[in-house]
């Protein structure tokens, strides 16, 4: 089954979000490297920066699904 997890960054965390990149591509590429991502991207706002992320892996249920978003 295919789950998404959806965050919304907090308004004036765009740092916090520069400084979370780099475990965060880290993850992303562990999950795609197993063949459980599935797609995964940026939500960008008006200004064109990005405001939160969409990702979507395989998983075989909900439980499981949650202990992967978990990291």
């Amino acid at each position: 089954m295919l789950f998404a997890f959806v965050g919304k960054d907090k308004p004036g965390h765009l740092q916090v979000r520069i400084d979370t990149r780099p475990p965060h591509v880290e993850f992303l590429n562990d999950l795609n490297a197993k063949g459980t991502l599935k797609f995964a991207g940026p939500f960008l706002g008006e200004d064109g920066k990005p405001n939160g992320s969409l990702v979507v892996i395989e998983a075989d249920s909900i439980d499981a699904a949650r202990e992967i978003f978990a990291g």
